[in-house]
């Protein structure tokens, strides 16, 4: 199911969603996820550890959220294994998707 960043931010509102972990590191488990604003007007990137990175959170759109949610949808990804489209729709919980 593609969905604009407009769908998305309304949807995190809608469920009360602080935060999308996008995925861990695979070396100490920490989160790399997107974060709302409490207006959820800001979107902002944590990219990462200190055993990899350096942890920094980075200013983000909805429409680059919207990107990489859309880049993990059957549509866009055929190969997209279903145990991880099922975590994206009960993280995300959209009523098309039950």
């Amino acid at each position: 199911m593609i969905k604009t960043a407009d769908q998305l931010k309304e949807q995190a509102k809608k469920i009360g969603l602080t935060r999308w972990v996008v995925r861990r590191c695979s070396m100490c488990d920490y989160p790399l996820a997107y974060y709302f604003s409490v207006d959820y007007e800001r979107v902002k990137f944590d990219s990462g550890c200190d055993c990899v990175n350096y942890s920094h959170e980075e200013e983000r759109s909805w429409e680059n959220l919207a990107e990489n949610y859309n880049m993990n949808q059957p549509e866009r990804n055929p190969k997209i294994s279903k145990e991880y489209l099922d975590e994206l729709n009960k993280i995300w919980q959209f009523e098309e998707a039950k």
